[in-house]
């Protein structure tokens, strides 16, 4: 599992990087909204499994989110930091702990 967490970190640094002038603009702003939550669900959801402590989890996943959108403000990608994908990631990384939980609790009955 900590091979998938790794590669899924890894995947959300790529796509965060890339130039904003390459980046299809579809005009739905909630829609990025959703992307945001959708990554960090899945990123909390992988790192609970081998990191069970759910506070821990959440402090590392907002200094991810709201670290990449502070790379993004600083590097040279046509990118900009946006507090909301940042408040999107944390609300993602929230509901992925609550998953993770219920699907451990749910192992523990099986």
């Amino acid at each position: 599992m900590k091979l998938f967490f790794w590669i899924w970190t890894i995947l959300i640094l790529f796509l965060c990087s890339i130039p904003g002038n390459e980046i299809p603009n579809t005009g739905l702003v909630m829609q990025d909204k959703w992307g945001h939550f959708g990554v960090f669900v899945i990123w909390a959801f992988l790192f609970y499994q081998f990191n069970s402590n759910w506070k821990s989890v959440l402090i590392w996943g907002i200094f991810y989110g709201f670290g990449i959108e502070v790379y993004q403000h600083f590097m040279p990608l046509g990118r900009f930091m946006d507090v909301w994908d940042g408040v999107a990631d944390t609300f993602g990384v929230v509901f992925g702990i609550y998953m993770a939980i219920l699907y451990q609790k749910y192992q523990e009955k099986r």
